[in-house]
């Protein structure tokens, strides 16, 4: 099964992939979105969220090529740190996967990349960083400037830095 790089998600060989997300600032209600959703050059549908704090949604383009049941099936046969997932998650997974793989795209070939704050598994922040880290001292060095004083009480934080394959955990830096 091929691994989702950005989102640690298993798929099953010739997976769904999101190939675009249209988004749309509402007033009071939050972010709505629609991902459009393929398999390989066959539109299955769209993934929606309302932007209402509702979860996500398939709609099957054509209910005759591909239904909700088949997308659910899908889901079912995803894994994420071994254990199963329903298909809310995997939707909102495969957007971010999109959007992961959106903002890291300009990477390859510059200096520097992006790093990634984690809270209990989900991303919370971003930062560019100027310098690719391979050494200990470095990524040390860039821990330091993302988290410059320890978080009390946040959960399970983290910053990780994209190395242009996989995303590669700071260490925590020693505080005085």
């Amino acid at each position: 099964m091929p691994l989702l790089p950005h989102i640690r998600l298993l798929v099953p060989d010739g997976a769904p992939r999101v190939t675009a997300v249209s988004e749309l600032p509402m007033t009071r209600a939050g972010l709505c979105w629609v991902a459009y959703v393929r398999l390989g050059e066959r539109m299955l549908g769209t993934i929606e969220n309302a932007g209402t704090g509702e979860t996500e949604f398939f709609a099957a383009d054509d209910d005759s090529v591909y239904t909700w049941a088949d997308f659910a099936a899908f889901a079912a046969d995803c894994r994420r740190d071994g254990a199963p997932l329903d298909p809310e998650a995997v939707m909102e997974l495969l957007v971010e996967e999109f959007d992961c793989a959106s903002i890291v795209r300009d990477v390859h070939g510059h200096a520097g990349t992006y790093a990634r704050q984690t809270m209990d598994g989900r991303i919370t922040g971003w930062a560019e960083v100027d310098q690719r880290p391979r050494t200990h001292d470095e990524l040390m060095g860039v821990a330091r400037q993302l988290s410059p004083r320890p978080a009390h009480g946040s959960g399970d934080v983290a910053w990780q830095v994209w190395t242009g394959r996989i995303w590669r955990t700071l260490p925590i830096p020693d505080y005085d």
